[in-house]
């Protein structure tokens, strides 16, 4: 992500925020801790009691999500951070293609971003693109600001893009996070499962609370995520409507081409 422009590192940074968030060092052990754990015996951390209301939705999102061979949906962004000492205000729209094959999933995302930077007539404003194509093996990153492109290779699960179901999305969502399921919601008519997730150890300067992710009971498709500051206030908001289940998508939609004259940087063996 390093080699990426910046304001594309600031979409893609609201992206990852809302996929491992909270991804913070658990405090290191200190020396008399590491001398205390020699000399007395080991305790294991309790574990927090299994929420079975939580595990049976969890189970019936994840079966439905593996009955759709595609999924394309329209995505929107609306993120507030803070980015060299600045407040940052991004509005974000894109789109997410998902065909299953060969035991892979195939993704195509894409999104256009503007972003304002600073207050007042000092503020600065950008306007960038960002589309990751995966193949399930490598993933190809390519962004675009004030004309100048840029494209790195990586292999697929080093690149973070939002998931909308699916174990796969589960078992990010419980890296680092407690989740807890909270009472059903409508949004936008549909019944939806409302799932919290909680970071398990916070940093000083973790800037979250918490998540809020809504799941559509009917296809199990991720409709909706809202990332909550320490003031439980919302910081950005992932929405996908326009959901198209089962559908053919055209292979080529998967095949990363760069433009002309742009070099890929290879990072896979980073």
């Amino acid at each position: 992500m390093k080699n990426i422009p910046s304001l594309a590192t600031v979409v893609l940074s609201l992206l990852a925020i809302s996929l491992s968030a909270f991804a913070g060092d658990p405090p290191k052990p200190s020396e008399a801790s590491k001398t205390e754990k020699k000399t007395t015996t080991t305790q294991e951390t309790p574990k927090p009691a299994v929420d079975a209301k939580l595990v049976a939705a969890e189970k019936k999102l994840i079966a439905l999500w593996n009955k759709h061979k595609s999924v394309t949906a329209t995505m929107t962004m609306d993120g507030k951070m803070e980015q060299f000492g600045q407040p940052v205000v991004v509005k974000g729209n894109g789109a997410y293609e998902m065909q299953k094959g060969d035991d892979k999933e195939k993704i195509h995302f894409e999104v256009t971003a503007n972003m304002t930077m600073g207050e007042g007539d000092s503020a600065m404003k950008m306007k960038t693109t960002v589309l990751i194509i995966s193949d399930g093996e490598f993933a190809y990153t390519l962004a675009e600001r004030m004309g100048q492109w840029q494209a790195t290779k990586t292999k697929s699960e080093m690149v973070q893009i939002p998931p909308v179901g699916g174990e796969k999305a589960f078992a990010a969502l419980r890296e680092g996070n407690t989740l807890k399921l909270l009472p059903d919601a409508k949004l936008d008519g549909k019944d939806t499962y409302v799932v919290e997730a909680s970071p398990t150890v916070k940093s000083p300067n973790m800037q979250m609370k918490n998540m809020i992710l809504n799941y559509d009971k009917k296809s199990g498709i991720l409709l909706k995520t809202v990332v909550n500051n320490n003031e439980g206030k919302p910081m950005q908001t992932i929405t996908f409507s326009d959901i198209k289940l089962d559908q053919k998508i055209d292979p080529d939609r998967f095949v990363f081409k760069a433009p002309e004259g742009v070099t890929v940087i290879d990072q896979t063996q980073m």
